[in-house]
Parts: C-alpha cells; sequence; structure tokens
C-alpha cells in the first residue's frame, strides 16, 4: 500500500476494511497507517528530516570519536624535544571527543523516539499489503471521492456509536449491517476514482455523464447514512429531554414531599407550643380563698 505524498490528516489516513477479515486485523486496518505524532512530538514532515539527521549525527559520532582516539594515541607519543605537537594532539583529541560524545547524544535523542513510530509503520504497512484488496485507502482517492468516503466515516462511526448509546439491540443491528454498507461504498469509491479520471489532462471523457452518476449513486447511499446518524442524534435528544423531565419530576416530587414534611412538623411545633403554654398558666382558685 502507497502511503500518500502529501501530509496525511485524521481523516485521510483512515481505511475503510473489508468486514469478513478477523476482528483484529480489521480493527488494525481501519485505524489507518501509524502517525509518528500519534507516538512522539513530531509531525509527518518533520520525522523523516530528524530521521536522516539522528542517522548522520550517529555516523559521525563514530568519526569523530575515532579520530579522538588516534589524536589521543598520536599525543602520547613524543615525536621529537618539542612539546607542542603533543599538547596541541591532546587538545584537539579531547574537543574532538567531546564533539563526538555530543553528536552522539543529539543523534540518540532525536533518533530513539522514532523507533517505535517506524517499527509500528513498517508493520501495518506489512498487514496493509498482504491485504490490499481487501483495504481502501480514503486518503489515495481523488478530491470528489475522498471527500465522500471521509463523510461516510464520520456517518458510520455517528450510526454505530449513537446506537449502541439508545439500546444493545440497536447497536448490534448496526454492527451487523453497516461495515458491509461502508464497504460496499468504499469498493464503488475506489473504482470510481481509478476509472473516473480522464486518461489525460486536455483529453474529454466521453463517459463522464456516467462518472457523474456512480457519484450521484455513491452520495445518495452516504447521504442516507448521514440521515440516519442526523435521525438518531433526533431520537437521542428527545431521551435526554424525556429524561430531564422525568428527573425534574421525580425532584419536584421529592420537593412537595419535603415541603408537606416541613408544614407537619411545623403545625406540630405549634400544638405542643399551645399545648405548653395551656400548662404553665396559672390557675385561679374560686370563691377567694379560706377565710379565718
Amino acid at each position: 500500500m502507497e502511503e500518500p505524498r502529501r501530509a496525511l490528516d485524521a481523516a485521510g489516513n483512515r481505511v475503510i476494511v473489508d468486514p469478513d477479515l478477523p476482528a483484529r486485523t480489521r480493527k488494525t486496518l481501519a485505524a489507518g497507517l501509524p502517525l509518528y505524532s500519534d507516538f512522539s512530538l513530531y509531525t509527518e514532515d518533520e520525522a523523516p528530516v530528524f530521521t536522516s539527521l539522528s542517522g548522520i549525527a550517529i555516523v559521525l559520532s563514530a568519526t569523530l570519536g575515532g579520530a579522538s582516539f588516534w589524536l589521543a594515541r598520536q599525543s602520547s607519543t613524543v615525536w621529537d624535544e618539542y612539546i607542542a605537537r603533543p599538547l596541541l594532539g591532546g587538545l584537539g583529541a579531547v574537543l574532538t571527543g567531546l564533539g563526538a560524545v555530543a553528536l552522539l547524544g543529539w543523534g540518540l535523542v532525536r533518533g530513539v523516539p522514532l523507533i517505535r513510530p517506524a517499527l509500528a509503520r513498517r508493520a501495518y504497512k506489512r498487514l496493509a499489503t498482504r491485504h490490499r484488496d481487501q483495504v481502501v485507502v480514503v486518503g489515495e482517492l481523488d478530491a470528489v471521492c475522498r471527500s465522500l468516503g471521509e463523510r461516510a466515516l464520520r456517518s458510520v462511526d455517528a450510526v454505530l456509536k449513537m446506537s449502541a448509546e439508545r439500546s444493545a439491540a440497536g447497536g448490534a443491528e448496526a454492527e451487523a449491517r453497516l461495515p458491509y454498507a461502508l464497504w460496499e461504498i468504499g469498493q464503488d469509491l475506489q473504482k470510481i476514482s481509478d476509472l473516473g479520471s480522464p486518461s489525460g489532462p486536455t483529453d474529454a471523457d466521453p463517459d463522464e455523464d456516467l462518472v457523474q452518476q456512480a457519484v450521484a449513486a455513491v452520495t445518495a447511499r452516504v447521504e442516507a447514512i448521514e440521515a440516519e446518524a442526523g435521525q438518531l442524534a433526533e431520537d437521542l435528544r428527545q431521551d435526554e429531554e424525556l429524561r430531564a423531565d422525568g428527573r425534574r419530576a421525580i425532584a419536584q416530587t421529592e420537593t412537595d414531599r419535603e415541603a408537606a414534611l416541613r408544614h407537619e412538623a411545623l403545625l406540630d411545633v405549634v400544638a405542643r407550643t399551645q399545648a405548653r403554654q395551656e400548662a404553665d398558666r396559672p390557675q385561679l382558685s374560686i370563691g377567694g380563698g379560706d377565710r379565718g
């Protein structure tokens, strides 16, 4: 599978995969070619540059290290009675050794983070080559087909996610149906992309009407999935509104219950207070009391 020359983005890097492939292989291929930015701070444009520079730095560090060793050996032998030559040789050996260490460190720091993504990309390309007839790379399609492929991927992802959120049965049904529809769309887009362009920039395409009809047919399928995603989104919104209304009703019921309990408690406090007032009121004797 050839990697597109342009910088890959998240959508253009996606792959439409034959749903009959084993689940693990399908999941790996559908994720798309691993990007350097997924593993390190490098962008797709920076990674090849730093890969080359890291290799050059490591090779140069080996060369400078050998030169440093040679100069050190030469400076350890007094060639004649003059002592200036060994001193200069020793100084050169030290400076050359420091340069070798600096270059080696730079090469390792810049190069080591690139090892993992390079191995992941190599493994992915090997897997994609093995199943070349069972994948459609969206980023390699022409502009019209690429746009439709991206729309199809987004809408299928949305339907699968929202169907699973709404119900287990709906998620299972969408999982069984949509991957096959997406694969058929991907195959049609691949054929249109391969056959739809004229042989030369000035050649008129006698089958332009057929190309437009094919694009329109695929567009209709993509729009149907987008409409399904829109309907599911509306259904989820209504479900959430119903749940919100239910939560508000429960909260109102609880508020009313607490208000009723508070009202009864206040009535009880008032009744007990009034009873105590009656009990504490002094008893007045009738008839003025005893006389002597």
